[in-house]
C-alpha cells in the first residue's frame, strides 16, 4: 500500500479540521459575496458536516478509519439525507428542522446537479426558499450578527436559514469556551 506524500496527508489533514465559530462568520462573508451555485453548495455543505459533528457528540469516539467507514461517500451515514435521518432518530432536531433541511439539501443538489443555470432567483428554487420555516419561526434570529439584512430574497432567505442552523449546532455541540461568543450570539437557537 502507498502512502501519500507529507503535502498530500497535510491537506487531507487540513480539509478534515473543524472549524470553529469564527471561522463560520468569515464563511459567512465570503458566500454572501459569492455567485449562487457556489454559494448553496458550500453553506449547505458546511452545514452538512456540522450535523455530522453534532451526530458525533452522541456517539463514542470513533478514529479516522472508523469514521470513513461510517461517514464516506456511500457509507451508512455518508449523504446529507442519512444525516439529517439519523439527527431527527436521534432527538437532535425535531420535525420541523428536519423539514427545513431537507428543504436545503434539495436546494443544494440542485445547484450541484443542474446542468442548467439555476439561481436562486430561479422560479423553483424560489419556491423551495420559501418553504423554508426558521426565519418565521423564530423571527428574533434574523438579526444573527453577519446575516445580511433585510432579508428579502430567496438568496438572502437561503443563507440566513442555512446560517442560523449552523449556529445553532455549534451552541448544541457547546463548541464554544469564551462566553463573550457565546453571549454574542444570543439566546439558544432551536433546533425544534
Amino acid at each position: 500500500m502507498s502512502r501519500d506524500p507529507s503535502y498530500i496527508t497535510a491537506l487531507k489533514q487540513l480539509s478534515r479540521q473543524r472549524g470553529d465559530i469564527v471561522d463560520a462568520l468569515t464563511q459567512l462573508e465570503y458566500f454572501q459575496r459569492s455567485e449562487d451555485r457556489p454559494a448553496a453548495i458550500l453553506v449547505s455543505t458546511h452545514l452538512e458536516d456540522s450535523i455530522q459533528d453534532l451526530i458525533l457528540t452522541k456517539m463514542v469516539p470513533l478514529n479516522s478509519t472508523e469514521l470513513g467507514e461510517m461517514f464516506s461517500g456511500d457509507r451508512l451515514l455518508g449523504t446529507f439525507s442519512a444525516k439529517i435521518q439519523i439527527a431527527y432518530a436521534l432527538g437532535l432536531i425535531g420535525p420541523k428542522t428536519r423539514r427545513d433541511l431537507d428543504l436545503i439539501r434539495l436546494v443544494r443538489n440542485a445547484f450541484a446537479h443542474s446542468r442548467k443555470t439555476i439561481r436562486f432567483a430561479t422560479k423553483e428554487v424560489a419556491d423551495v426558499c420559501d418553504q423554508l420555516t426558521m426565519l418565521e419561526r423564530f423571527p428574533d434570529l434574523s438579526g444573527f450578527g453577519g446575516i445580511v439584512q433585510p432579508i428579502d430574497t430567496p438568496r438572502r432567505r437561503f443563507i440566513a436559514t442555512v446560517t442560523l442552523y449552523q449556529m445553532g449546532m455549534f451552541q448544541a455541540e457547546k463548541l464554544f469556551d469564551d462566553e463573550a461568543v457565546i453571549e454574542s450570539l444570543g439566546p439558544p437557537i432551536p433546533l425544534d
